[in-house]
């Protein structure tokens, strides 16, 4: 037979699969019990200008639809149906929970709570004064039903002051470094919308900016925020509060200080562990069935003793070890030096496991 033909052919079967799938999909919710309905669509109308991304605001939906192909066919769903009609069997099972996917129908318990979630995305936001209702329109007849989340936005409030509070006041010399850094700039300005999600990020600015000046302990966590909402005008006065780190000992919660860190020594974990202190030695490392000259990691080790431990430095070092392709694992760790326990030092452990040697 001609190849042009056998292209024929297989273009009609599957034009014969899609019609079929498509006109039994006009059927996929009849079997429903009564009173129960597919649900076939989320609607969200915004009444009013709004910054938060409708992709965002139907991700957070507690029911969405059943998935559908090239946008028109609910394959998935109609492989289910396919599926449920058949006796016990692999098929079966294959049918029902690998390939296909159960009927999505319309919950109202679940319809309430997604409205609840859009109202607090939207304040989350800065929409304070949101209002959100839903309105569900049902097709009898076709037992399907259409979600509708009308969403009044209202109007933002914006950050009208920004303050910082600690205990530690040794620490506001570093926080003014950490905003005037050129690596990462504050995401938090006045005049800005009020965001939860870029107050979150800035704690983790924050964390990380300290971190890469010598803070080594100092988390995200030690970051939070009081919000005032009471002076009017859509006015938001956020304090920005630097807590202190505190330590358990029986029962008794002690207040400490955050404290910079210095690297002590660097030791590689292969066979052994071997202080590397200077790629000027003959000394080859032994790593797993190989030896290493040890100019080949101290140039690419860029964490060095007796400078303060930073987070840029150990990313890079990390990056650029696995960038050599010689070792399948890499791991960087930091622990408080074992001969100065009390001390500010660390020792970096730098642990590699080389690549797997392989025959032919």
């Amino acid at each position: 037979m001609p190849k042009a033909s056998k292209i024929q052919i297989s273009s009609f079967l599957t034009f014969l699969i899609v019609v079929l799938i498509i006109s039994t999909s006009c059927n996929l919710a009849r079997k429903l019990p009564e009173g129960s309905y597919l649900l076939d669509k989320n609607v969200i109308v915004l009444r009013g200008d709004c910054k938060v991304e409708l992709a965002d605001i139907q991700a957070i939906l507690k029911q969405k639809p059943n998935r559908k192909i090239a946008s028109v066919l609910r394959f998935h769903l109609f492989m289910y149906n396919l599926g449920s009609n058949l006796k016990e069997s692999k098929i079966k099972n294959w049918l029902t929970e690998t390939v296909g996917e159960a009927p999505v129908i319309l919950d109202s318990t679940l319809l309430d709570k997604s409205v609840r979630q859009i109202s607090i995305l939207l304040k989350n936001k800065g929409y304070f004064n949101n209002v959100v209702r839903d309105s569900v329109v049902v097709r009898p007849k076709k037992k399907k039903a259409v979600n509708h989340f009308i969403i009044y936005p209202g109007d933002p409030y914006k950050i009208s002051q920004i303050t910082i509070s600690m205990k530690d006041n040794d620490l506001l010399p570093y926080l003014q470094k950490v905003d005037k850094s050129k690596n990462s700039k504050p995401l938090l300005r006045k005049g800005d919308l009020f965001d939860v999600d870029r107050m979150d990020s800035e704690r983790s600015r924050i964390s990380r900016e300290m971190q890469n000046l010598g803070f080594y302990y100092f988390e995200k966590e030690h970051v939070s925020y009081q919000v005032d909402t009471s002076i009017g005008g859509r006015g938001v006065k956020v304090k920005q509060i630097i807590k202190n780190p505190t330590l358990d000992i029986n029962d008794s919660i002690h207040i400490l200080k955050h404290k910079k860190y210095k690297i002590d020594e660097i030791l590689i974990r292969g066979n052994n562990q071997i202080p590397l202190e200077s790629q000027y030695t003959d000394k080859l490392i032994p790593i797993g069935d190989y030896k290493f000259r040890p100019d080949l990691l101290y140039k690419n080790i860029f964490i060095k003793p007796e400078e303060y431990y930073n987070l840029e430095k150990t990313k890079l070092t990390y990056r650029r070890i696995s960038d050599l392709k010689v070792f399948r694992r890499v791991e960087i760790g930091f622990d408080q030096s074992p001969q100065y326990p009390d001390s500010n030092l660390l020792s970096c452990y730098v642990t590699l496991t080389p690549m797997q040697k392989h025959s032919f």
